[in-house]
């Protein structure tokens, strides 16, 4: 069984979202049960509760660092809910659903794979110029004996193949769409910089990778 803790401001809202969520699990005979709470109560947050997952609503989302540093979490135990689906009516509990049960297949993933091959997605606006970063990054690779794979694609087509990947990084040009990307997948994604960008800095690219998907 998967456990969730789902975390609000004052845990009025969690509660109505988690029990919404036990019932849609519970129907779709998933083993996930979700808790809640409300962000000043550590005792429900504490580790011997062994969260498999920790949702964070809307309101408390410029405390997930706090979160993480308090409780030594690892970034990928946490998934922020978007505000569109933080909605108890069936269609977001649906959609949400099925966002959480993408982040634990990725966790199980990440499991299964450790030591194997990194699979980076860069996403650009066209995918032209992410394509020279691309190309830098697989002669980086093969130079320094680094096991990654890399595609270079356009903003529209990230959402038909983004399962495949452990990552994504964005182009600069294409940063305004950081929270419509990062609310539809269940992979880590981040920007790169633009000087970064600029130079197509291979090493800089690759541990930027590394650093999110740690």
């Amino acid at each position: 069984m998967k456990k969730i803790i789902l975390i609000c401001s004052a845990g009025m809202s969690s509660s109505i979202v988690a029990r919404k969520l036990n019932k849609k699990f519970k129907k779709d005979k998933e083993d996930i049960i979700v808790n809640s709470t409300y962000l000043g109560n550590r005792i429900n947050l504490s580790k011997e509760n062994n969260y498999d997952l920790y949702l964070l609503s809307p309101q408390i989302m410029n405390y997930k660092e706090v979160i993480i540093n308090d409780y030594q979490l690892n970034k990928h135990q946490l998934l922020s809910i978007p505000e569109h689906l933080y909605v108890p009516i069936d269609e977001s509990i649906d959609c949400l659903g099925t966002l959480i049960k993408d982040k634990i297949n990725y966790q199980l993933k990440k499991e299964e794979e450790k030591g194997d091959k990194m699979k980076i997605l860069l996403v650009c606006a066209g995918g032209f110029s992410t394509s020279i970063i691309m190309g830098k990054v697989r002669k980086w690779a093969e130079e320094n004996k680094e096991d990654i794979a890399i595609e270079a694609i356009g903003k529209e087509a990230y959402t038909n193949i983004w399962q495949d990947y452990d990552c994504i990084l964005l182009g600069p040009q294409i940063a305004y769409a950081y929270d419509e990307i990062k609310d539809s997948v269940s992979i880590p994604v981040s920007c790169i910089e633009p000087m970064v960008y600029a130079l197509a800095d291979s090493q800089k690219v690759v541990d930027l990778a590394k650093e999110i998907t740690q």
